[in-house]
Order: structure tokens, then sequence, then C-alpha cells
């Protein structure tokens, strides 16, 4: 997959508007899986996974000399997950696994182009990982579900990490079920957040990063209101510590530097009615609110508000189906203490589903044009940044 990007907005002290500031990417996947069943009781799962990604980008730099910078960054990885499920065990069923996994020719590079050659950065790495997992799921009563589980991580020149989660279920009748989980979770900074500089001109490395945290408590209710109409709702909160933040850098406030920040709390709850229409129309409404502080400030770029309506379903001509959203975004606040308006945009996409042979799509994304404005980052100049206007896409795939 290849995705290109032309960029206006001069970032990184970039000429704004200027013709030649692009961002481009391009990844490749490749997944097998082989289940086999060693017995009645033991199943055993091997998954290979490899993949690679590449991507550049060229800056037209606000300076005298007409400075043309560009960024290089590529990495290559393959991951073996190797599990075992064993339902020997009355009312349980066990899941043993590990996963190792190898990350190599992970290089980032960065040089001026324009008025001469300068070469800025030129980090190559590699890099090991693996973890350990154990889960079980728990029928102790027809009504009642226990799911617990740990996983354990391992990282190159990182402190290693571990990840309970439990969750209790209860299947009250056939239209109520209820839920409440606790778990933990954890994001090791990645290369570009540790090492990525570019000499002094916007950005220093941070190679002392701690991995971010995340700990969760939810609690969720499901209920059928009759066979057509379901209800569900939740709370939560979050409690995340370290969070990897883009801020200037305290030594020198000219430059950017990801940074660890202090704990960040959120609470809130979430809602939705979805509607079975005739005809395999579908029809669904939900509402958020969440309240986030970090050091009692509103974090930024987080709405307390978020609402979506979704109608999608197939139409007459063989398959081919229609999907019409609304999503509306509330109030958000910026990097400079100032607050982005709230808005509400619309999309609508037709799509063909065949498992094999060619298939199309067709999207239209904000049909009604409105330029909603969008907070900007640290390495923005701009508080607020204007979105597009309507935006078209056609797609094509052919499925084997």
């Amino acid at each position: 997959m290849t995705r290109d990007k032309e960029v206006p907005t001069a970032y990184y002290d970039t000429v704004f508007n200027a013709q030649g500031n692009f961002v481009q990417d391009r990844s490749a996947h490749f997944d097998l899986t082989h289940n086999t069943s060693l017995n009645p009781n033991w199943n055993q799962q091997v998954r290979l996974h490899a993949g690679h990604y590449q991507f550049n980008a060229e800056y037209p730099l606000f300076t005298s000399l007409g400075t043309l910078n560009r960024d290089e960054s590529r990495a290559s990885w393959l991951d073996v997950e190797y599990s075992l499920l064993y339902s020997g065990l009355k009312e349980h069923r066990i899941l043993l696994g590990a996963q190792i996994g190898r990350g190599y020719r992970l290089s980032q590079s960065n040089f001026d182009i324009l008025p001469s050659y300068t070469l800025r950065l030129d980090d190559r790495r590699n890099m090991l990982r693996s973890g350990f997992f154990i889960q079980d799921e728990w029928l102790f009563d027809p009504r009642w579900h226990l799911n617990w589980g740990v996983r354990m991580d391992q990282q190159t020149d990182q402190t290693g990490m571990t990840s309970p989660r439990i969750a209790l279920i209860h299947r009250h009748n056939d239209a109520l079920t209820l839920k409440a989980s606790l778990s933990r979770a954890f994001r090791y900074a990645n290369l570009y957040e540790r090492f990525y500089q570019d000499g002094g001109v916007s950005q220093n490395p941070s190679p002392n990063l701690k991995p971010e945290q995340i700990d969760s408590r939810e609690l969720s209710a499901d209920y059928l209101l009759n066979p057509n109409l379901r209800l569900s709702l939740g709370a939560y909160q979050y409690y995340l510590r370290n969070l990897i933040t883009l801020l200037p850098d305290p030594a020198n406030a000219s430059l950017l530097l990801f940074q660890n920040q202090e704990k960040m709390r959120a609470k809130g709850w979430e809602s939705q009615l979805e509607a079975m229409l005739s005809g395999g129309w579908r029809l669904r409404l939900g509402f958020n609110w969440q309240y986030a502080r970090q050091e009692g400030d509103a974090l930024v770029n987080s709405p307390q508000h978020l609402g979506k309506l979704l109608l999608d379903g197939p139409l007459p001509w063989a398959n081919w189906t229609l999907g019409i959203n609304l999503q509306g975004v509330g109030e958000r606040r910026t990097t400079k203490q100032g607050h982005a308006p709230g808005f509400v945009t619309g999309n609508v996409v037709l799509r063909q589903k065949q498992e094999r042979g060619s298939a199309w799509s067709f999207a239209l994304y904000n049909w009604s044009g409105k330029r909603y404005l969008d907070t900007g980052s640290s390495e923005h100049r701009q508080e607020l940044l204007p979105s597009n206007g309507r935006e078209w896409r056609i797609r094509w795939g052919y499925g084997f």
C-alpha cells in the first residue's frame, strides 16, 4: 500500500503552502496462520507475520538559503507466535502462548538536499522483542463468566512490562448482559520518538523515554429491548502515566522534544442504540461524554462530547451496499489555551461486496463541504488548521 500527501500547513518551520512539501509511506504485510488439533483437549496455532515499511518526506524550510530537507525511514520485521488452547479442565478454557520477533534494518536518516548535501542523521538499529501470555475463561455458573489473563513483554534496551486483565460477565437473562473489567496496558516508545533528530533544526532526540502505561476500569450493560432493537451503555475511568508527548525542549524552547508527561485521568460514559430495519438496513445512534484532565487542565484536542449516526444496508443491485453517516465533535482545547469550535460532518460510501473477483467502492467525505477547524500541534505555528472541503475516493480491489 502506498499513500502520498501534500502538506501545506508550514509545520516544522517549513514554507506555508509550498510545492514539494510532501510525505509518502509504503507498507507491505504477510500473514500465515496454521491451526491443528493435537487431541480432543489440545489445539495449537502457529502464526507468522512479516512486514516492511518505508517513509519519505521533504520539507522546504523557511530559511534565507532556500533549504530543502528530507527524511527517510525504513523498517522490516518478522514475528512468530505459538499458542496452545486446553479445554480438558471442566468449565475452563486455558490459553498459553509465546511470541518472539525481530526488527531488522531499522533506519532513520535526515539530510539537506539544497543548497548543498548535509547529513544530519544516520541512525541504524536492530531490535528483539518477546512476549509470554496466559488466559483462562472460567464458566463457573451458567450465567457467570470470569475471564482473566496476564502478558509479559520484553524489548531490546527496554524495561520488561507486565499487563494483567480481569473481566466478570453476567448474563442476567436472554435480554440483559452486564460486564465489569480491570486492565493494565502499555506502549513502548518507538524509535522515532527516542532517536530522531535533525541536527538542531527542529527536534532533539529523547533516548530515555519510559513506556506509556494505562490502567482501565470499565462497566457496561447490553440490553435487547426487542429482537430488532439493542441498547448499549458503558462507563469508564482511565489513568495514564508517562504519556509521550511532543513539546518544546525545556533546555532549548526553540526545539521540540518527546517527553513523558505527568499522570492523566479520564472518565466518561458512552451509549449506542442499534435498530435493525426492514430490507437488511441498520440504524445506529451513539453519544459519548468524557472528562479528561492533566494537572487540572483539559487535554489538548480532547472533546467532551462525541456523537454519531450511521445508516447502512443493501441496495437493489446485487452485492452493493450504501452507508451514510453523520459525526459530531464537541469543542476542543488548543495548544495555545484557545478553543476549536465543534462541528458536524457527513460521509457517503457506496461499496461492492464480494469475496472473490473485482470489487469497487466510491466514497464522498464531508459532503456538505464544511471547512471546520482542527487544533494545531506543537510543530505548527498556527493554533487552528482549516480542514479540507469535500473529498472523494475511488477504490478497486481484487479478491482471490
